[in-house]
């Protein structure tokens, strides 16, 4: 289990748990992010360097979210207090993670953010992942997926449109920012997203 994927799996819910995001929106989205496969990944040894607390805490945390996670899974019902239980343990695993995040990937997730916002219809594209990188030339890049839901048409004309908007508001917002990074976007449908979440835990 690499530190990697834990940290990618946590940084993609991350867009869908914290602030900005709003109760509508976790809501909308939980079959993405209240799902055991959020924290599969989790190794302690990958956290080694961490106090004796610090690596308690996450732990803690780590088996609460997986608990109300299963719990849904199950088909159970889920109350809205073991739902802001699951919501607050994934807040401690991500402060605890502060460490190994970039002040640059926080400022290209709200400038992506305030994009998806202001352009998109939650209604078919509920959330989005990103990667922050290097291109195939050498240069600075980011890697957008919008995702979107499995009825959604790539090729219809309504679609490309969104997306063509999208591109060209994340240029501005990433200008505004000073985020010196060549976005690359596409999308990714619902289904696929939750195949790449399982897929990382195996």
């Amino acid at each position: 289990m690499s530190m990697s994927e834990f940290f990618g799996t946590m940084r993609f819910v991350a867009n869908m748990v914290n602030p900005p995001a709003d109760d509508l929106h976790r809501q909308q989205t939980e079959d993405l992010w209240l799902t055991p496969a959020t924290v599969a990944d989790f190794s302690e040894p990958n956290f080694i360097s961490r106090s004796p607390e610090e690596r308690a805490r996450l732990r803690t945390a780590v088996e609460k979210f997986r608990e109300v996670a299963e719990l849904r899974e199950s088909g159970s019902t889920v109350t809205p207090d073991q739902r802001s239980e699951a919501r607050e343990a994934f807040e401690t695993i991500w402060k605890l993670l502060a460490p190994y995040r970039s002040d640059e990937s926080e400022k290209v997730h709200l400038a992506i953010w305030q994009a998806w916002q202001q352009e998109s219809d939650r209604g078919w594209m509920p959330t989005f992942d990103y990667e922050v990188g290097v291109d195939s030339t050498g240069d600075p890049a980011v890697w957008i997926w919008f995702i979107v839901n499995d009825d959604v048409e790539v090729s219809d004309e309504r679609t490309r449109d969104q997306l063509s908007r999208l591109r060209t508001l994340i240029r501005i917002k990433f200008h505004e920012a000073g985020i010196e990074r060549w976005p690359y976007i596409s999308l990714r449908s619902r289904s696929e997203a939750k195949e790449l979440m399982a897929g990382a835990s195996t």
